[in-house]
């Protein structure tokens, strides 16, 4: 998601658009007052700091006031927006997914015979299968990049106990992080 997409869901709330436009509205008035009347007309308007010493707090504690209810304002808004996007399901499901196979990368550095890999390597199968089956209800094209591995990034793995095992485990930790690249296009996607 982009500043630009974030800042429009972020003033999307009615309330928020008041809280601006009154503020918006006080400055211009200000700027009015003080810019383009003349300076002896300028008393029979009050401009913003008259009424502010009138309710005897100095302006710079006016100007924290106002600092510190906007990034208030803004930090709710940004935390209810990313509470929406990690209650989807789908969200939920594929990080579930991330856990298992990390999981199961610590898993299968356990292992100590060719019997154990294989086991291993099917619950890995399986697992890669359900998580391309999740992505896909989401996102086809997406879906192929889970059921092929290709070339990417993997934390070698060397203390195996051959070098078909050390590939294997490899391929789960290219795959976890093949996992985690997709469920950030996806949640930048929604």
């Amino acid at each position: 998601m982009s500043r630009w997409e974030l800042l429009r869901e972020l003033l999307s709330q009615p309330w928020k658009k008041v809280v601006i436009f009154i503020v918006t509205v006080i400055g211009l008035y200000d700027l009015v007052i003080s810019q383009f009347i003349v300076t002896h007309a300028q008393s029979n308007y009050p401009n913003v700091a008259d009424i502010l010493d009138r309710l005897s707090l100095p302006w710079w504690a006016w100007v924290i006031i106002w600092l510190v209810s906007i990034i208030v304002l803004m930090f709710v808004g940004a935390y209810q927006i990313s509470k929406r996007y990690d209650e989807r399901p789908e969200l939920l499901k594929l990080s579930q997914l991330r856990k298992q196979g990390i999981d199961l990368w610590h898993e299968g550095k356990t292992k100590l015979s060719e019997d154990t890999v294989e086991g291993w390597w099917e619950k890995h199968l399986a697992w890669r299968e359900e998580c391309a089956q999740a992505i896909e209800r989401v996102n086809a094209s997406l879906a192929g990049e889970m059921r092929t591995l290709g070339t990417g990034p993997g934390i070698a793995w060397h203390q195996g106990i051959s070098k078909d095992h050390n590939k294997k485990i490899w391929m789960q930790s290219a795959w976890n992080i093949r996992l985690d690249e997709i469920i950030n296009k996806l949640r930048s996607s929604f």
